[in-house]
């Protein structure tokens, strides 16, 4: 009885740290969610103006033989207090990185420019080690305007209440989660709150992807251990893959040039922008203007103002390209810039308060255009997904593909997704391209607040619980308190929430 009892124990324990796990024909395997997470942001909108990638190239063929060997000998060469560790799983995500998703680690490398020596001043003044700033590659792509599925946003992807805990200000107008560096300034105050709980590096990355309560209770399943590899398997599934892809993208970054990477240059780098101050509201429209500059990249450097608006009251921190400062400094004085030049229907629609900021509201939509890609002979579906700048996976998925294989005349559908001004007013939805006719292949979905809310009555929603969901992610969704919900719903335990029940979730407003 009792060697029945131990292999029971056995087989649960490797089911559950994912060494064995049994998939009856037919089922789908889950994806990796860190590589499913690099999908989403290869579609995301918001960087900046890259030059086009070379297509001659076939990045996901490409091949280097390299030995781990290889690799530890040159992290060695690097020392730091972050330990660098060489097994299968840094490896898995080093191949993601360097092979699979090169075209990316270019544009990446590129954007570093721009943020990298940033967070390096910011980590230094903190007495943080420097090879943290590594970590905003895995997070966000080092987009600053990048928002998760569970909520999370910016460059840093900071959940709404850990960042109203680490002072960031968030409100319509403002969020500083996308200030790349007041974003750092809090990246540093977390990590410095958990480096003083575990005094281990890995330990402390781990528990910026799944919170300490996660951390400490693989260390308890673990036995009491406080080695992260040893206590990987009762971690959450996507955190046993966070920290060595930081290992993976930290060796990859470093050493992009023997494997024959090089960036892909934005527009700017850190040392072509420059800061100012305002001391009144602004339209960035109406700035960007007077700079004789796109709208678009002034709004890319100050991804923080979310309608386009430095609200009056707040302080007006502005980042403008260097060689624009002297034209701000003739041109500042005495020039009225909350005078925004909207597409004409949004001003037509639209009330202003009297500080300039509107009173009903105008927002960004994301328009999903269908459009018909005829494939041509040597055209592969990492070809035709760079063209469109869409993912492979969202090409298979909407034609139904169960294959990566093409041929010659077959008809594809690629849905592209662009963003368009609307005016808020009476819950209705002006659009601002004056010109943009209704398509039938075309939705129209509100990026902020997007979830749709079924089912509202005074004070209370209803969410439908589904896999994944604990009392504890749905009331961070929501902004609602965990013990507010589990009053209503009658809750004794957060063990009792039932897939696919109907839970109310209380409302403010």
């Amino acid at each position: 009885m009792a060697q029945i009892r131990s292999l029971i124990n056995l087989l649960a324990f490797l089911l559950a740290t994912s060494i064995f796990s049994p998939t009856a024909k037919g089922q789908e395997v889950q994806k990796d969610p860190i590589e499913d997470m690099i999908d989403s942001l290869c579609t995301l909108e918001g960087i900046i103006e890259c030059p086009a990638p070379d297509n001659s190239e076939v990045s996901s063929t490409d091949n280097f033989s390299f030995s781990n060997e290889m690799i530890l000998a040159r992290m060695a060469s690097r020392p730091s207090p972050i330990p660098f560790e060489m097994n299968e799983q840094v490896r898995k995500y080093i191949d993601l990185y360097a092979v699979k998703r090169k075209e990316l680690l270019k544009r990446m490398l590129g954007m570093s420019e721009l943020y990298f020596p940033m967070f390096e001043e910011v980590l230094d003044k903190e007495g943080l080690p420097l090879e943290l700033k590594y970590l905003s590659v895995v997070e966000s792509a080092l987009n600053p305007i990048a928002v998760s599925k569970a909520g999370a946003t910016g460059i840093w992807q900071f959940m709404y209440q850990t960042a109203r805990m680490y002072g960031m200000n968030i409100s319509s107008y403002i969020d500083e989660r996308r200030d790349p560096l007041k974003a750092t300034y809090a990246m540093t105050r977390y990590f410095k709150d958990m480096y003083a709980l575990y005094n281990d590096w890995l330990l402390s990355i781990a528990a910026y992807n799944c919170g300490p309560n996660n951390v400490n209770k693989a260390i308890l399943r673990s036995g009491g251990k406080t080695n992260f590899w040893e206590i990987s398997p009762f971690l959450p599934l996507e955190t046993r893959g966070y920290v060595p892809a930081f290992l993976a993208i930290y060796y990859v970054m470093q050493f992009a040039e023997v494997h024959d990477i090089s960036p892909i240059q934005p527009k700017l780098s850190f040392f072509d922008i420059d800061t100012v101050f305002i001391n009144q509201g602004a339209s960035l429209a109406k700035v960007a203007e007077m700079l004789d500059m796109t709208y678009q990249d002034l709004l890319y450097l100050n991804p923080s103002y979310k309608k386009g608006f430095i609200p009056n009251g707040y302080t007006g921190i502005l980042r403008i390209p260097k060689a624009k400062m002297n034209i701000f400094i003739l041109r500042y004085e005495g020039s009225q810039l909350m005078d925004d030049k909207l597409p004409a229907p949004v001003l037509a629609n639209m009330k202003l308060n009297p500080d300039g900021t509107p009173m009903n509201g105008f927002d960004y939509v994301n328009i999903r255009t269908k459009k018909i890609h005829t494939v041509h002979r040597g055209e592969s579906l990492q070809s035709i997904a760079r063209k469109y700048h869409v993912s492979v996976e969202s090409i298979k998925k909407d034609n139904r593909l169960k294959s990566n294989y093409l041929k010659a005349g077959q008809k594809l559908a690629v849905y592209q997704t662009s963003r368009k001004l609307v005016a808020i007013e009476n819950n209705t939805e002006i659009a601002a391209d004056s010109g943009a006719k209704a398509a039938t292949d075309t939705l129209a979905v509100k990026t902020q607040n997007s979830t749709a809310r079924p089912d509202t009555a005074d004070g209370i929603i209803y969410h439908t619980v589904e896999k994944g969901d604990t009392i504890w992610n749905i009331a961070k969704r929501y902004e609602a308190s965990v013990e507010h919900i589990m009053q209503l719903n009658k809750i004794n335990k957060p063990s009792e929430l039932q897939l696919g029940k109907k839970i109310k979730i209380p409302i403010d407003g």
